[in-house]
This record gives C-alpha cells, structure tokens and sequence, in this order.
C-alpha cells in the first residue's frame, strides 16, 4: 500500500468547515466506554430527565439485556455493579444526549482532543494514496497530526543517537505504509459499505464503478464531509486516532532501540560486512500486544535481516538453560 502526504497552507480551511465541524464534535463523545461514561456519575449525580430520551433508553436497554447470557439470569445485574450501576442509571445513560454527555465528562480524553485538534487544524493536508489506500482521506487530518508528532521524536532520535542506521525520508515512507496498512483493515469494512450506499442514492456520478470510487474519494478531501462521516461513525474515529498514536510510539520505540542496539547487532550477526541502512520493515509478524507492540522483521540493504521482538526474552533463555541443563542429566 502506497500512502504519501504532502502539505500546502490554506488558512481558509477551518472558518470554511467551522459550521460543519462544530455540530459534529459532539457525536463523538458517543465512542466513550461504558465505564468512563458512568464515571461521571459518582458521589450521586444524576442525569436529568429533559437530558434522556426515555424511547432511545428502552431500545438500547433491552439490546443489552436480551442478548446471551444476561437474559433470564442475575449476570445482567452483576455486569452493571461492575461499573458501579443500577438499572435506572443505566437507562439514564443509554438515552443521555450527545449535548449532555459532552457536558458532563470529568476529563477530556487524550483520543478526544486528538480528533477535535485534528480536525480544525488550518493547515490544509493532502492526502494521497493509490487504490484503496485512497479511502484514508477520511483521516487525513489525523494521519498529519500523528505524523508531525512521529516527525519531531525521529529529529529528536537523531540527535541523539551516534549510529542511525536509515534514511529520514525511506524510514518515513516505510512507517507510513505501516501504518496505512493498519488503519485500511479497520476502516475498509466501513467506507466500502459507505461507498455502495452513496452509489445506490446516486450521489457518486459515472458510469464506471472507478468513476464512482474517485468522485467518493474526492468527496472525503472535503473537511465538513470527512466530519460528518467521522461523527457518524465515532467508535470508527476514536479507533483510528488510538490506532495511530499507538503507531507514533511503537515506532519511535523500535527505532530508538535499533539505534541503541546497533553496534551490537553488527558486532554479533554480521562482523565482517556492512548491512547497510534499512531498506524494509515488516510489521504484525506475530500477535499484537502491550499497546500495539508487534514482531518486526528489519531488513537492511545487504539482504541483511534482524528479527525485533518488544519484550524481553529472559524466559526463552532460562526455558533454553533448562532444556540443556535436562539434557545433560538425561532421562535416568
């Protein structure tokens, strides 16, 4: 997957999309937890009830309760004091508006303020991708925002670390489609569904179904329609903006460490040769764990590979020295 960004300033953009954006940032409150939207309720706060809509709460309720196994049983009950509820404060909640609940949280969320940040930034951000990776102009101002950031820790590693064994700008493009190929596997399912819906109102002109996919990506490069998508969907967004603020960190995490650890690296695996600068990274190479941590292969330009796994492996070396240890005492 090919994702590329290039700036250009328009400082037009956010009174532009003002009227748009700020009706929307609401909806997004909507991605809170059940838990952090009950936190609010403590020391006996209450939602009023000109703030719950008693239909929306019945509806929403009964989801809950109906499906397996809180029917029919008291896990139901048990599930809610987990969070500290009763019945009625649940209701309350379920039907709370957006208004409301926007009102009442304690603390903003890091992922919250990303998307609102992100969002009205007045730097206008082109996104560009080939074929699928296209659809990501509906982040676009997110994939900026973490990008920036991923920008200023790699200046910052550099000045640091004696041995930097990549190219600013290969290492940049290689974290991007990374990071590209993450976000497309959790967004696709959504924006193609999107896609077939604005095709079926006959809101996506041409006859061609590439004519329909380049005027739908063409109408995410529009701030106020990329919101109002975004809101329309806010689990979708707060995911994604979680997603890559994991993904600024993982990376600088592994670069520094390659940094770290490369006179070491060399010294072990390859004496004799010069590996070269990185030329490849291939990232989920196991399960993904402790905040998005994965197995990456780093490849380098002599062909040269090294294996980096994020956590540490004093286990798998006291298992090895056991194993030799029952070995040398044998079976008898």
């Amino acid at each position: 997957m090919q994702l590329t960004l290039t700036t250009q300033q328009n400082h037009q953009v956010a009174n532009e999309t003002s009227e748009a954006i700020e009706p929307a940032m609401q909806s997004f409150v909507q991605a809170l937890t059940l838990a952090e939207r009950s936190e609010a309720l403590t020391g006996g706060q209450t939602i009023l009830n000109d703030q719950v809509d008693p239909v929306v709460a019945q509806k929403r309720f009964e989801k809950w309760h109906l499906q397996p196994p809180f029917h029919g049983t008291d896990l139901f009950r048990a599930r809610l004091s987990t969070d500290g509820l009763d019945e009625q404060q649940f209701r309350d909640i379920l039907g709370e508006s957006c208004e409301s609940l926007h009102q009442r949280i304690p603390i903003v969320p890091g992922w919250l303020e990303r998307i609102q940040s992100a969002l009205f930034e007045q730097n206008d951000m082109t996104e560009q991708g080939e074929g699928m990776a296209s659809f990501l102009n509906v982040v676009r101002p997110l994939i900026v925002q973490g990008f920036r950031k991923l920008r200023g820790e790699l200046s910052a590693l550099e000045s640091v670390c004696e041995c930097v064994p990549f190219q600013r700008e290969t290492v940049e493009n290689l974290l991007l489609d990374d990071l590209g190929e993450r976000l497309m596997k959790m967004l696709s399912p959504t924006l193609v569904l999107e896609m077939n819906v604005a095709s079926l109102e006959g809101r996506l002109p041409g006859n061609e179904p590439s004519d329909r996919h380049a005027e739908f990506v063409r109408s995410l490069l529009d701030r106020g329609n990329a919101v109002s998508l975004l809101a329309e969907y806010p689990v979708a967004a707060r995911l994604a903006a979680e997603e890559i603020e994991r993904w600024g960190s993982v990376s600088i995490e592994f670069l520094g460490r390659l940094c770290q650890d490369w006179e070491t690296i060399r010294s072990e695996f390859c004496p004799e040769s010069d590996p070269g600068n990185l030329t490849r990274i291939f990232g989920g190479a196991g399960d993904v764990h402790r905040g998005g941590r994965c197995v990456v292969i780093a490849e380098f330009q002599s062909g040269f590979r090294v294996v980096y796994k994020p956590r540490s492996l004093s286990a798998d070396v006291h298992f090895q020295q056991f194993l030799a240890w029952f070995n040398h005492r044998g079976t008898s």
